[in-house]
């Protein structure tokens, strides 16, 4: 299949997987998950995103924001880990360290609504200079519920009357863009019309904002990985915790030869999947190997109905040890694939893409569960690696 349909096909799987709604700035209780999950069909199918007024009175009537919304696990004696045991004193001592954590640079209320603000404003922006079918959508850590409150605003422009522009028109309109944006109260930093995706730069209350124009793809897996937080919100805070260690020990940026944060999250939520701590949304949905997007997966509805007599849950302490020991002992880092796609060992199965991406490179495979041609690993060099 040539790019240029490849790329048609993946944007109109894309289109069908953007039914469900979702939280972008926001964290939702167990309580408020189930009772979402459990309105009819035809309440579920709003737009992706959903009204930006909407989402501005959910934030601002949700007490919950800033609360610990991480239930008690319902097992209090020591739980058999990976082949090691954690014990009582110590799984509670590192509980209160990773709430105190969570608690101090996870998004509150405030935050989200300041968050809010700056994209109703992109949005009028956007509006304004490419018309009323233009639209702006947040994605990345901001969006995925895996960010800490500081973190940088990903957005893209949606403009749906001119959805195959080439680069020479994207750049021009995020220069008009810019220009608007300058005179309405945003710092405009730069525009970097020669990286592979165009990207004009602001910075607005304290917030760096990263623009795109019509990069839809990226929507696709911030929906997955807020799915994720949303059936398990330990996910966040062992997501926060392992890339804060990752940012601490300089592996966690691709530009330096490493992985990016993005994969370290994915790498968390497969441990979370083999742990039978989350499920596979891709896999619930029975789609067989696709070429080269895997667009389709579960909507929280159908995730939740499958989850419903999940295991018990761990702490995040368990966790967070868990997901060490499982990439130091047990994970093969030449034949074993992180795979959330497919959430499950797999050095074993013999599937032509998981075959090819192993052959692209040596050292610590990981898929993008919606570009699957991409190894996330493509940074690592054999000295970075064995770092």
């Amino acid at each position: 299949m040539r790019s240029g349909a490849v790329r048609r096909a993946g944007l109109a799987l894309l289109g069908l997987a953007l039914g469900q709604t979702f939280a972008v700035f926001g964290r939702k209780s167990r309580v408020q998950l189930k009772r979402a999950t459990h309105r009819q069909p035809e309440e579920q199918e709003e737009a992706f995103p959903p009204k930006l007024d909407a989402w501005e009175a959910e934030v601002e009537n949700d007490e919950s924001f800033g609360e610990n919304q991480l239930d008690a696990p319902e097992e209090a004696s020591t739980r058999r880990l990976s082949g090691t045991t954690l014990p009582k004193d110590e799984e509670e001592s590192l509980d209160v360290e990773l709430e105190a954590l969570a608690c101090q640079v996870l998004p509150s209320k405030e935050d989200q609504l300041r968050k809010v603000k700056i994209w109703k404003e992109l949005q009028d922006i956007s509006q304004l200079v490419l018309g009323k079918d233009a639209e702006v959508w947040p994605f990345g850590s901001s969006a995925n519920g895996c960010g800490e409150r500081d973190a940088d605003m990903d957005m893209v422009v949606s403009h749906p009357a001119r959805p195959d522009r080439n680069k020479r028109d994207k750049v021009s309109a995020l220069c008009a863009l810019g220009e608007v944006c300058d005179v309405q109260g945003f710092v405009v930093h730069e525009l970097r019309s020669s990286s592979k995706v165009p990207i004009l730069i602001l910075e607005k209350d304290g917030f760096d904002i990263d623009v795109s124009y019509n990069n839809l793809l990226p929507l696709l897996n911030t929906r997955l990985l807020r799915s994720y937080t949303l059936l398990n919100p330990r996910l966040s805070v062992v997501a926060l915790a392992v890339k804060r260690w990752a940012k601490a020990h300089h592996i966690a940026k691709s530009y330096e030869g490493f992985i990016s944060s993005y994969a370290w999250t994915l790498m968390v939520v497969y441990y979370f999947q083999i742990s039978r701590q989350l499920p596979c949304l891709h896999a619930l949905v029975g789609e067989e190997t696709p070429i080269d997007f895997a667009a389709r997966f579960a909507t929280l509805e159908e995730a939740h109905e499958a989850w419903m007599n999940s295991p018990p849950p761990w702490s995040c302490a368990q966790l967070l040890r868990g997901f060490f020991d499982f990439y130091a002992n047990e994970f093969d880092w030449k034949q074993d694939v992180v795979s959330v796609r497919l959430g499950q060992r797999n050095s074993t199965i013999r599937s032509r893409r998981l075959i090819q991406l192993k052959n692209k490179r040596m050292h610590l495979h990981i898929e993008d569960p919606i570009d699957i041609r991409r190894n996330l690993n493509f940074a690592l060099t054999k000295q970075t690696a064995d770092t």
